[in-house]
């Protein structure tokens, strides 16, 4: 039952809930025979051409919103950020950290504390289209910096802990923007 819940939240991102539901109870029915892995993948192609005709339907709203996205998450940024900077330089919190340390765990804090507001905010603004937005805003410019990154310096060491850590920070990031679209859900009023 949760997986059927989680793959309905993702495909709920890029159509209303009622053809969201049906296409997961007709991916659930062919699981027995196909596998759970064929579920999977074939609800991510589903999300993504969904997406895809989303963006394709109107793609100066989309970007419009994913721009203003952009500015929520820089205004989220300052809002959450400068409270969290300030009690971690001015607190140990009983604990020996490391240099740089506290500067990854404020990085941690601000970006799932934004991710989550981030999501809440996706909700109200373009509900049933929330996901080609969060790809815009998200994703592509997260691969073309890493990509730009390697083409102008590539890394030494592919596996540092600094590209991990921004890697584990990225994709808590994405997570909390997930438990933020689903709790703005939750409260949204009910049609």
């Amino acid at each position: 039952m949760m997986k059927a819940d989680f793959a309905e939240l993702i495909l709920s991102m890029t159509m209303p809930p009622g053809p969201a539901a049906s296409i997961v109870g007709d991916l659930e029915e062919e699981t027995c025979a196909r596998g759970t892995l064929w579920f999977w993948t074939t609800l991510l192609r589903t999300a993504v051409s969904a997406s895809w005709r989303a963006f394709a339907e109107s793609p100066l709203r989309l970007t419009g919103w994913a721009l203003a996205g952009v500015m929520v998450q820089l205004l989220y940024g300052i809002a959450i950020g400068v409270p969290i900077s300030v009690i971690m330089n001015h607190s140990n919190f009983g604990m020996a950290l490391l240099p740089g340390d506290r500067e990854a765990i404020a990085m941690f804090l601000i970006t799932v504390g934004v991710a989550f507001r981030f999501g809440k905010w996706l909700v109200r603004r373009v509900p049933y289209r929330e996901l080609p937005v969060f790809a815009i805003v998200s994703i592509v410019p997260y691969v073309f910096l890493s990509l730009l990154e390697i083409w102008i310096e590539p890394p030494a060491d592919v596996s540092s802990p600094v590209s991990m850590v921004g890697a584990l920070i990225a994709a808590s990031g994405a997570i909390f923007t997930l438990a933020g679209i689903k709790r703005g859900r939750a409260l949204a009023p009910k049609e």
